[in-house]
């Protein structure tokens, strides 16, 4: 005759019960019901990629009539989980990026956030409205309100001027790498001006190099003798 309790010992761990195997599930239960959307973030984390959209949008100004505004947009491209209280921070400002690094200035806005199209939940796609151009103008209209600090500003009517935006994606339980995105003097465009989105990096590599230059900006003062 066959012994079925020894069968079932060499299938089973030795540990194994019911009263186990349920205490297991349970604290499976509670750790989901604790944990349960880092747990989904981790493992079907959200992927960001920003684009140069297609086309300038340009629309009329009844008010001016034979005024043309054209209108420049990034796209936020995203696949996995919807992210909400998303928000479009600009970190970090350069003027002349096409200069020389001793001609370049960096400016670091407070909390400045670029408005999206569609709400603060981000599915797969939004736009990001940069800026308004009229040939009326001299400088695109800025979607925010860029300070003193506006790196286009004293541009000098350099038919190549290139500013550059550093922005980052950021959301419930997420923060994107850090985008670079210039906004481009172009004379072979309608609008005069283009994005171009360059690269991004790691928030490691731009927050690094972000206290090296504070605090090179402090040493050079202690060195004056202003601080």
């Amino acid at each position: 005759m066959i012994d079925v309790t020894s069968c079932e010992n060499l299938i089973m761990p030795c540990w194994w019960s019911w009263p186990a195997l349920s205490s297991i599930g349970t604290l499976l239960a509670v750790l989901v019901a604790l944990f349960g959307e880092k747990i989904r973030m981790c493992l079907f984390k959200p992927k960001i990629e920003i684009k140069e959209f297609a086309t300038i949008v340009a629309k009329s100004r009844s008010s001016t009539p034979g005024l043309v505004i054209f209108e420049h947009y990034l796209e936020i491209y995203h696949s996995g989980p919807p992210i909400e209280n998303v928000r479009v921070e600009i970190l970090e400002m350069v003027s002349n990026a096409n200069k020389s690094a001793n001609i370049a200035q960096k400016f670091y806005p407070a909390a400045l956030c670029l408005p999206m199209q569609y709400g603060q939940t981000l599915t797969t796609r939004d736009l990001i409205k940069i800026a308004e151009v009229s040939l009326s103008e001299n400088l695109p209209k800025f979607s925010v309100d860029l300070g003193n600090n506006h790196p286009w500003r004293d541009r000098n009517d350099d038919p190549h001027y290139r500013g550059r935006f550093y922005v980052q994606v950021i959301g419930k339980n997420y923060r994107s790498d850090i985008w670079i995105v210039d906004f481009v003097k172009d004379t072979n465009i309608s609008s005069q001006w283009r994005l171009e989105v360059l690269d991004s990096e790691s928030e490691k590599v731009f927050f690094k190099r972000r206290r090296n230059y504070i605090r090179e900006y402090n040493e050079e003062k202690r060195r004056q003798g202003l601080l």
